[in-house]
């Protein structure tokens, strides 16, 4: 599944120009990384990607699905076939983290794969805290949620703005992998915003946001 930017410019809620006439494909061949410096746009990006409206030029598709995100009917459909992982995490705190990772799950399309889930527990170091309130959990074990939270969904496309910000190098490397092994397995298409360029497989497509530009490195 593809993701195709054709002649496509982005503008911030402020009205300045992100980057402008880009043409750039993210498919599921390989890890996609953004980089760029910050405050260049790569979250917003991401965050457009995953439906939320900016102002916007030209054309941007989903697999054959050509979008805008103007009208409500097709900001719910794409919903169900992206997986977001931003930022703040967008975790429920006081609920525990099974309880957060079912709810999400339960808006989606796909069956919830029990064993599959299992699995990722013990991956991410997670399998005694399913039953903690999030609240209690730190700030990397949070962000671990999140990236579970959105594997368990098994969408084609998963977007994740800094998944490894605030983890160790250990558990940092740990992600890459777990997202790398999901893409291979399911066919996934991923996008991964990052500034720790040292985490990027050498195989991996990266494109920089620079001087209002997507440049393919």
């Amino acid at each position: 599944m593809m993701i195709k930017l054709k002649d496509f410019t982005l503008h911030a809620f402020d009205g300045t120009v992100i980057f402008q006439n880009a043409n750039c494909s993210f498919s599921n061949d390989k890890l996609n990384f953004i980089i760029g410096k910050s405050g260049v746009g790569k979250s917003s990006l991401l965050a457009y990607l995953s439906g939320v409206p900016f102002e916007t030029s030209g054309e941007v598709r989903f697999g054959q699905l050509q979008r805008s995100f103007k009208k409500m009917p097709e900001l719910i459909n794409h919903r169900k076939k992206v997986a977001y992982i931003p930022q703040s995490f967008n975790l429920f705190e006081y609920l525990t983290v099974e309880q957060n990772i079912k709810f999400y799950s339960s808006n989606k399309s796909t069956h919830f794969d029990d064993s599959q889930y299992e699995i990722l527990l013990k991956k991410m170091n997670l399998l005694k805290k399913r039953d903690a309130l999030v609240s209690e959990l730190s700030i990397g074990e949070q962000q671990r949620v999140s990236v579970l939270r959105a594997l368990t969904m098994k969408t084609p496309y998963i977007l994740a703005d800094e998944p490894t910000g605030n983890l160790d190098p250990e558990n940092g490397k740990l992600i890459i992998e777990i997202l790398e092994d999901f893409r291979k397995i399911f066919g996934a298409t991923i996008i991964i915003v990052s500034h720790n360029y040292s985490e990027i497989p050498n195989h991996s497509k990266v494109v920089e946001i620079k001087n209002g530009k997507l440049i393919l490195h």
